[in-house]
């Protein structure tokens, strides 16, 4: 009896033995392998994942970069100088501003790489612009610069009113860029840029109806300029009279000619039976005989295109 219970627990022993000799191979030679798989599988998972991201960078990169190639000022620093100064001014022509004056600092050279190289990543030219001209023409001036795809800035603007005039003296701080792989080595870019949230101009008019430096003049002229009578002279042509407060002085005026009225800008556009259509720093107001200015009817933006 006693042999046959040594037997049974010998067995029992040998038994869990065996089962624990097999779980520790199983474990080290199915689980441990599974596990470490699973780990390097998680580990290429994420350097896949790195490599995408890096080369969709790379590929975003590359394709700023040749964006900002196509934009640059040409690599030929003189030339980058005196055109982009050239283009300026002819800015400037075109929103008819008064009295320019271009002023250009010495380029600054940058080196983006670590390694030496004899020539220059990039330049960085300065510009300073001085012109004087009304609201619209600024306006005029910035729509034109942001529309023009090249590599600038306006680093600093300062806008100044002239006396009682609505003139305005502008100072613009600007700056360009000139890099050593444009794609071109004489001249500007000729492309346009899609930076502004408009590319209608008269989407920006609200702007040039604003008076930025009002000091409440404007609107007390509106209220004291009269619509009295529209008559005709002796040789025919129709005018339009108006009486300006306090002074109660009376202008005559035919189609297209300006009321004198400080702190306003007001001219007639057209003269009718009884009524008479007048720009109000760009803005038209129809008015009846016998109406002050401030009571006026403002008419649609293409309505007054059309008068223009």
């Amino acid at each position: 009896m006693d042999k046959s219970r040594k037997r049974l627990l010998l067995g029992a022993v040998a038994l869990l033995a065996l089962l624990y000799t097999g779980d520790l191979v199983y474990r080290h030679g199915v689980e441990g392998p599974r596990a470490d798989a699973a780990r390097q599988r998680i580990k290429l998972e994420k350097r896949i994942r790195s490599t995408r991201l890096a080369l969709a960078k790379g590929k975003q990169a590359a394709t700023q970069l040749e964006q900002l190639e196509s934009q640059s000022l040409p690599w030929n620093i003189e030339v980058a100088r005196s055109e982009y100064q050239a283009w300026l001014l002819q800015r400037v022509q075109q929103a008819k501003l008064q009295n320019p004056h271009v002023d250009s600092s010495e380029p600054i050279a940058f080196f983006a790489g670590r390694g030496r190289r004899k020539s220059p990543d990039y330049y960085q030219l300065a510009f300073t612009l001085r012109t004087r001209g009304n609201l619209k023409q600024v306006v005029d001036f910035l729509f034109h610069f942001y529309r023009a795809d090249h590599l600038h800035k306006i680093r600093a603007m300062n806008l100044n009113p002239v006396g009682r005039d609505r003139y305005i003296d502008l100072t613009l701080s600007i700056e360009a860029l000139a890099l050593r792989t444009a794609l071109r080595e004489t001249e500007l870019s000729h492309g346009v840029s899609e930076r502004l949230a408009s590319a209608d101009r008269s989407d920006y008019q609200p702007m040039v109806r604003r008076n930025l430096f009002s000091d409440g003049r404007a609107s007390l002229a509106a209220k004291r300029i009269r619509l009295t009578a529209v008559t005709r002279n002796r040789s025919g042509t129709i005018e339009a009279w108006f009486r300006v407060n306090p002074a109660g002085k009376t202008q005559i005026l035919r189609a297209g000619e300006p009321l004198a009225c400080p702190g306003l800008e007001v001219r007639v556009q057209r003269i009718l039976s009884a009524e008479v259509l007048v720009a109000v720093d760009g803005e038209t107001i129809r008015l009846r005989v016998g109406q002050l200015l401030v009571d006026g009817h403002r008419e649609p933006t293409d309505l007054a295109h059309r008068i223009d």
